[in-house]
């Protein structure tokens, strides 16, 4: 065998070494929020790609019945519990958020509540970890601007990245579905302010379906995705379409606040 043809197939051998190292076997997926606006889709999503999927629930009487989707009943301030949920995984989806409610002082889901997931993790041998971020954190220190909630988001993101875990974070824009569950009030649909810059919406299950997509690649490493629709929209006119497209569309607009 001629000497050039030699380097050219040990060449392609160390590509297909890299690639396949680059490279991790997904089956097993965890998720930990499935049971809220955001995370149901992306649970029901991964069962029906045919993936093993076991979410996390704080009581069995929360549970929602679904095809190829376990259950198991903890929570993130229970290692004990994570371990359940996390041996034999996989990987693990966190569908985290911040009540209206929580204080900086506060425990933190996604601050302690993490740590405890990352550690079980660790300890399980977790191979990949999916997190939904935010994309607004970022106006995080623009002009001086300080809010703590945006603070914890960014550590949440530093911390899975030198987690030494593969991962990846998706940092969306708005979901469609914030119209139904924070703008719609009764019969109203209630808005703040003039509504003066345009937003990327998308729906909760084109967004569930990325994540299906990326754990179908098993990509290793750490990765970051912006998750956005394709044509923008200001609050008025997506309430507007909301109104002219659902049930909605029988509603009057509440009166609009302003602060």
């Amino acid at each position: 065998m001629p000497y050039k043809d030699c380097q050219l197939r040990d060449k392609h051998k160390v590509f297909l070494f890299i690639f396949d190292n680059l490279k991790i076997m997904i089956k097993k997926i965890a998720v930990i929020g499935a049971s809220g606006m955001l995370g149901w889709p992306v649970a029901k999503a991964l069962a029906d790609a045919g993936f093993e999927v076991t979410a996390l629930i704080r009581s069995s009487k929360n549970i929602r019945p679904y095809p190829n989707l376990n259950w198991v009943e903890g929570d993130l301030r229970n290692p004990a519990s994570l371990q359940r949920l996390l041996i034999g995984k996989d990987a693990v989806h966190l569908n985290l958020s911040v009540k209206q409610t929580e204080k900086e002082t506060d425990w933190h889901p996604e601050g302690q509540g993490l740590e405890n997931v990352l550690q079980v993790c660790r300890a399980e041998h977790v191979k990949h970890i999916t997190y939904l971020s935010s994309l607004i954190m970022n106006y995080q220190d623009l002009n001086s601007f300080d809010w703590w909630v945006f603070r914890l988001k960014q550590r949440a993101v530093e911390t899975i990245r030198n987690s030494g875990i593969s991962a990846t974070v998706f940092y969306p824009s708005t979901f469609m579905e914030t119209l139904v569950h924070q703008y719609k009030a009764g019969p109203f649909m209630l808005l703040a302010g003039e509504s003066k810059y345009k937003q990327y919406f998308i729906a909760a299950e084109d967004y569930a379906q990325q994540v299906v997509q990326l754990y179908k690649l098993n990509l290793n490493g750490f990765h970051e995705y912006t998750v956005q629709g394709q044509e923008a929209f200001t609050t008025d006119e997506a309430v507007t379409i909301f109104k002219r497209n659902t049930a909605a569309k029988q509603l009057p607009y509440g009166p609009r606040l302003d602060y």
